[in-house]
């Protein structure tokens, strides 16, 4: 008799071992899981950043969840993952009616296993084309630059940050 683990082929080795450890309640190897997370998810990826190439790393991150990264924006393309990239591109993703989302929401599928709803990590105030964020203290309010790191993070829903001193 064979398990659902016997059965499972992993797509990164080709064989039904993977490396990793067993997910007791499904018995698919874990390493193994994240595979098809986004399954069926063609994204462009429209990251810019002054520190380096976070596209990147954000593309081998979709790959590693199953989905396909477009090059262009076109028909076959679902989601468009978007942070401070081409207004133009921005545009003609929303007049395509495409999924355009933060980097955040790639972090979250991840996090959490499964494909989290795009609304929740939706592009949609100004900050997210010009990637700055604001915070205030009790005298002034100030604007920084988002650090690297916080791209990827899912708790940079908020996209107001305040700081109490």
């Amino acid at each position: 008799m064979t398990n659902q683990a016997d059965r499972h082929r992993c797509k990164s080795t080709n064989s039904t071992l993977c490396p990793g450890s067993m997910d007791v309640l499904k018995g698919v190897p874990s390493i193994c899981k994240f595979l098809f997370i986004l399954a069926g998810v063609v994204a462009l990826v429209e990251v810019k950043s002054s520190l380096g190439n976070p596209a990147l790393a954000i593309s081998s991150r979709l790959q590693y969840l199953g989905a396909t990264v477009a090059r262009t924006l076109g028909p076959s393309v679902t989601h468009v993952v978007f942070r401070n990239g081409s207004e133009s591109l921005l545009a003609a993703a929303k007049k395509a009616k495409k999924h355009i989302v933060t980097p955040a929401w790639v972090k979250a599928c991840q996090t959490y296993n499964f494909r989290v709803v795009e609304s929740s990590f939706a592009v949609t105030e100004k900050q997210d084309i010009t990637m700055l964020e604001v915070s205030h203290d009790a005298t002034a309010g100030t604007a920084e630059s988002a650090p690297l790191d916080r791209l990827l993070d899912p708790s940079s829903v908020p996209r107001m940050l305040v700081i109490l001193t």
